[in-house]
């Protein structure tokens, strides 16, 4: 498969620039085939934030996530990182504590992760 080399948009705050930014995350997305169940030739508008924001947390390297949180802003990563990332436990424990230190500067990693998963779970059984 043929590998299309792209360069990361530089930094602004336009609309046209926010959107390139998004195709570019898509793309690079496309390229690792993480959306398979999606209909061939989708729309950027197809594909809703958080799942760009998901897909790039779990999918992509330091340089898109890095992208990810100058797109959407800190608060907003973080929400779908508590929401769609730390429930799945063990799964992605190791990266969730990753993230947790890196990008979240919690001070206990671990603690932290566990108690917004058993958090999380209990609020989505009640």
């Amino acid at each position: 498969m043929k590998s299309i080399v792209r360069t990361i948009p530089p930094i602004t705050r336009s609309r046209a620039d926010r959107d390139a930014r998004k195709h570019f995350l898509i793309e690079k997305l496309k390229e690792e085939n993480r959306f398979w169940s999606y209909a061939p030739g989708f729309a950027d508008s197809d594909v809703p934030d958080d799942i760009i924001i998901e897909k790039t947390l779990v999918y992509l390297d330091l340089d898109e996530i890095r992208m990810l949180f100058e797109l959407y802003g800190k608060q907003k990563v973080k929400h779908v990182w508590l929401e769609r990332l730390v429930p799945q436990g063990d799964y992605l424990y190791s990266l969730n504590r990753f993230f947790a230190w890196f990008y979240f500067r919690v001070k206990k990693p671990d603690m932290y992760v566990k108690s917004m998963e058993t958090r999380i779970l209990n609020r989505r059984l009640k």
